[in-house]
């Protein structure tokens, strides 16, 4: 029985049982429905708003030579400061307002598959030992690095040490979309795109495995055990690329049954990626990011399944939806930090983001320097020049800005922890 016919059994029955309120219900039921169809469509109004001015932002971004992303987190910021001072504009804004769980499961499976289904699957493969280590024992090193800078430097937020170390794992991770952006538009070598895309696709799925972890123990208070998460790890290290190849494998089995059909391939194609993600995040409880990974480096290694008149219009296609759903997640993201710094806001939160800024790309560039014996002599190789792009290269963006407003979100957070002040800033 779907929602709106258990309403009107809902109302039937409250009818029968007190006929003096019949009226009253029916208005009451009609008011709900009416607002229902009301936030639907100022959510739509605002997703095409917001589109149109990624478009003059992509526009600018070309002219005057600033980060497309930026422009976009920085126009959310102004609607976010019309947010807190203009109900009007806050009816328009209830899209912002979504689940930050519902927000992943919405953009990060576009973003992830748009990236790892572009990329060459033979020079990812050569490449994966120096992805591996940068997204593993290099993402840790950062996380503790970064935990114990906010321990001791970020002091007035008062956080304990899982609290900090937290905060160090998702402002650890970089963001795939805004790196090869900016890569590309550099030109630099394939096989050093490769290697950085690679390990922001890798880190943003450990990364969520070590907020998983984390977040559990600061929420329920519970003693961490270090055998359960060392298990944690290495199950969803395994489990979700295992998932990611058989979901793959079942796609590219019905892609060869409707073999020249360019809207139903890319209908299976966009299907099956969502699925990956939800079944492995909410089924398997693994990463439903290296699921993605894998899922899309697969299928982009076994092309023969797709036609030949399909293949364009797919890369084409999942682009056009990277860039939308890019655009839509900064700017979302723009506005709930420029509410929320509206409240609470100090001078000291501005000594405090220079710092971390200062911090976390001075911890890249030691994780880097400490490996760069073991980068040097796999995969392609890595010279100095290119040790100093990756260092700067680790660009922070949607999954770091997602998982924090699930954190800050969740109903069991402790206030005492000043955790929502200090992921704002």
């Amino acid at each position: 029985m779907c929602r709106s016919q258990r309403s009107a059994m809902n109302l039937l029955e409250n009818s029968l049982n007190n006929p003096m309120n019949d009226t009253t219900l029916w208005k009451a039921e009609k008011e709900t429905v009416h607002k229902s169809y009301l936030n639907g469509a100022r959510s739509i109004q605002f997703i095409m708003c917001s589109l149109f001015a990624g478009i003059v932002i992509n526009f600018g971004s070309k002219r005057y030579h600033y980060p497309f992303t930026v422009g976009c987190f920085l126009f959310g910021v102004v609607v976010g400061l019309f947010d807190v001072y203009s109900e009007f504009v806050r009816n328009f804004t209830i899209v912002t307002r979504m689940d930050p769980s519902d927000m992943m499961l919405t953009f990060l499976p576009v973003l992830i598959f748009e990236s790892s289904f572009g990329m060459d699957a033979h020079m990812f493969y050569r490449a994966l030992f120096q992805c591996i280590i940068l997204a593993l024992p290099g993402l840790l090193f950062c996380t503790v690095l970064t935990g114990v800078f906010a321990k001791y430097v970020l002091a007035s937020y008062n956080w304990s040490w899982f609290t900090a170390f937290l905060f160090g794992s998702i402002i650890s991770a970089t963001d795939p979309v805004a790196v090869v952006t900016l890569l590309k538009e550099m030109r630099l070598p394939p096989s050093f795109t490769i290697l950085v895309e690679g390990e922001s696709l890798l880190n943003d799925g450990v990364a969520i495995v070590i907020y998983d972890v984390l977040s559990q123990h600061v929420f329920t208070h519970s003693q961490l055990s270090i055998e359960d998460s060392v298990t944690d790890l290495v199950k969803t290290c395994t489990v979700a690329p295992i998932f990611g190849y058989i979901s793959a494998k079942i796609a590219e089995l019905i892609l060869t049954w409707i073999y020249i059909s360019p809207v139903s391939e890319m209908s299976i194609i966009f299907l099956q990626a969502y699925i990956t993600y939800f079944v492995a995040e909410r089924f398997l409880g693994v990463s439903a990011v290296l699921a993605v990974v894998l899922f899309g480096v697969t299928l982009n290694a076994n092309k023969m399944c797709i036609s030949p008149e399909s293949e364009n219009l797919i890369h084409t296609d999942w682009r056009l939806l990277a860039v939308y759903a890019n655009t839509l997640i900064f700017i979302i993201v723009g506005v709930l930090v420029s509410v929320h710094l509206a409240k609470d806001y100090s001078p000291e939160d501005t000594y405090y983001v220079f710092a971390s800024f200062i911090a976390i790309t001075l911890f890249r560039g030691i994780m880097i320097l400490l490996f760069y014996p073991v980068l040097k002599s796999t995969g392609y190789g890595l010279n100095w020049k290119e040790s100093i792009v990756l260092a700067w290269g680790g660009l922070r963006g949607g999954i770091g800005l997602a998982l924090s407003l699930m954190f800050v979100s969740n109903p069991n957070l402790d206030n005492s922890e000043n955790f929502n002040k200090g992921l704002r800033t």
